[in-house]
């Protein structure tokens, strides 16, 4: 079985974070993706993210690049709350990437803290204890 440091070395070298916004408005959609055209590396990535809990998506991609078209494939990771587990028990080396964790993990506790009425900068533990019990059954 490949342990998560593996799995984070591949991340470094082949994948990346990112989202997207959703045409109606709302929430940013966040995706960690693995690429690359090693499909054996890649289906041993997809396994031992299945193994350990994750639903990646998995398909064949063409691209045009710079030295002519290639086929390649792509892993991702949809969910928000794994992409939230994914960050937290996995990670990232690199620095630029560790920004962008930072900015969903952010944006993830400021929609929280927005949904219990809290203001930015509090726990979502301080706000729940600072609400009145009878409207914590409503919530």
């Amino acid at each position: 079985m490949i342990n998560n440091d593996y799995i984070r070395g591949y991340f470094d070298a082949q994948g990346y974070i990112y989202s997207t916004e959703r045409r109606r408005g709302g929430a940013p959609r966040w995706r960690i993706v693995f690429q690359a055209q090693d499909e054996s590396q890649m289906e041993k990535v997809y396994v031992s993210l299945t193994n350990k809990g994750y639903h990646p998506c998995s398909y064949r991609r063409k691209n045009n690049g710079f030295f002519g078209p290639r086929t390649g494939r792509r892993t991702t990771i949809e969910r928000l709350a794994e992409v939230e587990r994914f960050i937290k028990e996995i990670g990232t080396e690199k620095s630029e990437t560790q920004k962008r964790f930072n900015q969903f993990l952010t944006g993830r506790i400021n929609k929280e803290l927005i949904s219990v009425g809290g203001m930015p900068g509090e726990t979502r533990a301080n706000v729940l204890a600072s609400v009145p019990l009878p409207l914590l059954l409503w919530a």
